[in-house]
């Protein structure tokens, strides 16, 4: 079999990591694809990596080692007991009626800057939704989507779309919780229909060594999640009653950017 480097046959993919077993996952995929001999040469600048997570610690390991992720977002560096104070209206400002909807009154947010969701998927659901507002968060979605766009990619496929391949657990806080508003943001991001995008969740079964006294708590994150993603697929789906469109607000900058027509 000839070893022969021919242009033109790798599709521009990225692979996402989110929270931190996602983040793992995607860091393993890394170091797998970069011992290969062909890796510079082939796939370097086709291929890329990103972590989004909560746990500031967990990114910085992922930026070390083989299988370094230098593309990283992280989504808990800021004053969360501040930030919902204002969107719930305590502040000099009104209430933001698109953040008190899916914000309990009585919650209080944890006051730890970068020290993760801890299992609480409202936490990430939090630190998602201000990485959306203030813009770190599309704006490295778009830097690398038209990097691997890029016409100077010579082992780019001709005219292939991106393919997106997203890691996620479904039974702690910040896979489990920004899941579903990443997947609408990406889908933003790509702004292509042929683009491809594969999910592939990590459920609560896989923790059952480690949860421990959490172990109620692991199972009912993934119900949770399970039950939304199954809502969302019941979208235009033809069967009796399921709805062709449902309200979901993904994006705190853009109010209007609120409908789901279909799966």
């Amino acid at each position: 079999m000839s070893n022969e480097i021919l242009p033109g046959d790798v599709t521009p993919t990225l692979f996402v990591g989110l929270g931190g077993s996602g983040g793992r996952a995607v860091g393993r995929i890394a170091q797998h694809l970069r011992a290969r001999a062909d890796f510079g040469v082939r796939y370097e600048g086709l291929v890329r990596f990103l972590a989004i997570d909560t746990n500031e610690a967990d990114l910085a390991k992922l930026r070390r080692g083989p299988g370094a992720i230098q593309s990283t977002v992280a989504i808990s560096d800021f004053d969360k007991v501040e930030y919902s104070s204002l969107r719930r209206g305590e502040g000099f400002a009104d209430a933001d009626p698109y953040f008190t909807q899916w914000v309990h009154p009585w919650y209080r947010f944890r006051e730890e800057s970068g020290a993760g969701a801890g299992q609480i998927r409202i936490e990430s659901r939090l630190g998602f939704n201000r990485a959306v507002e203030v813009g770190a968060l599309a704006s490295r979605l778009g830097e690398i989507v038209d990097a691997l766009r890029h016409h100077g990619q010579g082992m780019r496929k001709a005219d292939a779309a991106v393919q997106v391949f997203v890691y996620f657990s479904v039974a702690g806080g910040t896979g489990s919780g920004a899941f579903l508003p990443f997947a609408y943001i990406l889908r933003d991001a790509l702004a292509d229909k042929r683009a491809r995008v594969f999910g592939f969740a990590i459920l609560p079964e896989a923790f059952e060594m480690v949860a421990g006294r959490n172990r109620d708590g692991v199972y009912a994150n993934g119900y949770a999640a399970l039950k939304e993603l199954e809502s969302l697929m019941k979208l235009d789906t033809n069967t009796s009653g399921s709805p062709k469109e449902i309200t979901f607000h993904y994006d705190p900058r853009n109010k209007s950017r609120t409908k789901v027509a279909r799966r």
